[in-house]
């Protein structure tokens, strides 16, 4: 138990943008909107830090606009699977353990 006395001040809050019309945050707020709605992003599966794209590949659309699609992502399957336990089993096998994006010996 403290027996300190103790002054907090009192938490204020950053200045933020307002995004009001005809401001310089909402003309850049929505050219950026504009730019990524006009590209189409690959999703991949990430097995044991590679990039995995695959035969099952579903999209990712507007909330708004559902004809709209914003990406293509990669669905894992079985054979995403078992590439990922192969992996896992040759380098078991061999003595080495993954470890975030590098191999190295097992201790």
């Amino acid at each position: 138990m403290s027996n300190g006395i103790f002054k907090i001040p009192t938490p204020k809050n950053e200045p933020g943008n307002t995004y009001a019309p005809g401001t310089k945050e909402r003309e850049t707020l929505k050219a950026e909107l504009e730019r990524q709605s006009n590209i189409v992003v690959e999703i991949p599966v990430i097995i044991n830090g590679q990039n995995v794209t695959t035969d099952r590949v579903k999209q990712v659309v507007m909330p708004h606009n559902h004809q709209h699609v914003l990406a293509n992502y990669s669905e894992a399957g079985e054979k995403s699977y078992a590439m990922q336990w192969k992996q896992q089993w040759l380098l078991k096998k061999h003595g080495l353990i993954w470890h975030g994006n590098t191999v190295q010996r097992s201790s």
